[in-house]
C-alpha cells in the first residue's frame, strides 16, 4: 500500500471527515505531506489490519514467521499496540533501541538485556513458539539470521545494501519454503532500483522478478494442463469418484510414469502456494484437489513416498487432506495391510477386480519387504512366486 494519488486523497479523507471542504482546502495546504500522514495512527491502524490478513491467509498455514519494519521507535511500539489487540501479546515482540534518555515507560517495557534478546530471537527462530511477528526499525534488521521467516512488512524507506540485505532474509533456505515475501508499505521502488544498479543481472536471479504473479499465473496454467494430461485418456467426468481414482492410480503404476507426474504435480502446487488465496487460482482448485487425491492415493497403493505431501507447503497440504476427508474418500485412498483381520473388508470397497488385484499385490510386497529380513529364504522363495503370477497374470491379459 503505497501512500500516494488516490490512496492518499482516501487517507486523507478517513482522518478529516468531519471537517467542511474550506477546512480540508486549508488542512490539506499546510498538512497534507506524506510524512504527515503517514504518522496518522490511522494508517498505522490499516497497514496492521492488512499485514494481519495477509499473514494469516498466506504465511501462517505454512509455518512460517514475519517481520514487521517501522520508520521509527514510535511506530514499532504503536505497531505492538495494534497487534496485542488483534492477535493477542504472546504473538508479536518488538525490539527496538532503548537509551537512558527515553522515558521510564519504554525502559521498563521495551529495554532487553542481551540475555533476553537472545532469547527472542531464539523463540521466533522455534517453529513450536508463537511468537510470529518480530518488530524492528534499527536493531536486528540486518545481521540476523531467521530461515523461518518468510515475509517482511516494510513500512521504512531503505536503501542499497541495507535493503537488499534486508530483502534477501526472507530468501533463507528453510523446509518447505519455495520463496520469500516483501510487502512494500512506502513505495521503495526508487531505492530498489538504485541498489540494483549496482548488481549484475545475473547475481540477482532468482530474488527479483517482473510482474511475478503473471509469470506464476502462466506457470500454473502450464503445470495445470501438463498434470491432468496423464490422465487424458479417463473421463473423470462419468463414473464413480472411486472408480475413476482407481483408474487413474493404475495409470501411475509405471515407476518412471510416477516421477514424471510428481514432477509435474510438485510445480503446479509451488504455483499455487504461492498464488493462494488470490481468487486467480479458483478456476484450479478443483482439478488440484483431485490430482491431490490421486497423488495420495497413489503413495498408499505402491507404498512410494516420493509422493508424500510432506514435501509440499503445509498450506497446500492441508488443503488437500482437508479435501479428503470433506469428500469422504479416505477409505478408498489408506494403505490395506495383508495381515490386518479386516483386510477382506477394506479390500472390497477398492473398486473393481483390477484395482483390487493390485491392492493385493502391493500389500503382499510391502509384508514380504517388512519381513524378509526374518526369514530371507522364506520370504524370498515367497517373492519370486509372486513375481511369477504377475507374469503369468501379464500374458493372460495380452
Amino acid at each position: 500500500m503505497q501512500v500516494v494519488g488516490k490512496s492518499l486523497d482516501q487517507l486523507f479523507e478517513d482522518l478529516f471527515y468531519d471537517k467542511t471542504e474550506e477546512e480540508k482546502a486549508l488542512l490539506k495546504k499546510k498538512y497534507a505531506t506524506i510524512e504527515t500522514l503517514s504518522k496518522a495512527d490511522r494508517r498505522i491502524e490499516r497497514i496492521a489490519h492488512d499485514m494481519v490478513e495477509h499473514f494469516n491467509t498466506k504465511i501462517r498455514p505454512n509455518g512460517f514467521k514475519a517481520q514487521i519494519v517501522a520508520s521509527d521507535r514510535i511506530r514499532a511500539i504503536k505497531y505492538k499496540e495494534i497487534l496485542d489487540r488483534l492477535i493477542g501479546p504472546e504473538r508479536s515482540e518488538v525490539v527496538i533501541t532503548v537509551n537512558n534518555k527515553d522515558s521510564k515507560e519504554w525502559k521498563e517495557k521495551y529495554r532487553r538485556t542481551r540475555e533476553e534478546e537472545k532469547a527472542i530471537k531464539e523463540a521466533f527462530n522455534d517453529p513450536n513458539n508463537p511468537l510470529e511477528f518480530l518488530i524492528v526499525c534499527d536493531k536486528l534488521l540486518t545481521g540476523f539470521d531467521a530461515p523461518i521467516e518468510q515475509v517482511m512488512y516494510l513500512d521504512q524507506r531503505l536503501k542499497e545494501h541495507t535493503l537488499l540485505q534486508a530483502i534477501a532474509r526472507t530468501n533463507r533456505t528453510y523446509p518447505r519454503k519455495e520463496f520469500g515475501l516483501v510487502v512494500d508499505y512506502v513505495g521503495v521502488g526508487r531505492e530498489l532500483a538504485e541498489a540494483l544498479a549496482i548488481f549484475e543481472k545475473e547475481d540477482l536471479e532468482g530474488i527479483f522478478g517482473v510482474d511475478d504473479i503473471k509469470k506464476e499465473l502462466a506457470n500454473l496454467d502450464f503445470w495445470h494442463k501438463k498434470t491432468l494430461s496423464f490422465f487424458d485418456k479417463i473421463d473423470v467426468a462419468r463414473g464413480r469418484p472411486e472408480d475413476i481414482l482407481q483408474k487413474c492410480m493404475e495409470i501411475l503404476k509405471p515407476e518412471d510414469v510416477r516421477a514424471d507426474f510428481d514432477v509435474a504435480f510438485r510445480s503446479m502446487a509451488r504455483s499455487m502456494d504461492i498464488l493462494m488465496p488470490d481468487p486467480v487460482v479458483y478456476p484450479y482448485l478443483k482439478d488440484f484437489k483431485f490430482l491431490g487425491s490421486i497423488r495420495e492415493g497413489a503413495m498408499n497403493l505402491y507404498r512410494d513416498d516420493r509422493l508424500s505431501l510432506e514435501d509440499c507447503s503445509k498450506k497446500v497440504e492441508d488443503l488437500i487432506h482437508a479435501h479428503i476427508k470433506e469428500t469422504g474418500i479416505e477409505s478408498i485412498l489408506e494403505p490395506i495391510s495383508i495381515t490386518a483381520p479386516d483386510f477382506r473388508e477394506k479390500l472390497e470397497i477398492k473398486g473393481g477386480s483390477k484395482a483390487k488385484a493390485s491392492h493385493v499385490e502391493y500389500a503382499i510386497r510391502q509384508t514380504i519387504n517388512e519381513k524378509i529380513a526374518t526369514d530371507p529364504a522364506f520370504y524370498g522363495s515367497l517373492k519370486e512366486r509372486l513375481e511369477e503370477i504377475i507374469e503369468e497374470n501379464k500374458k493372460d491379459r495380452k
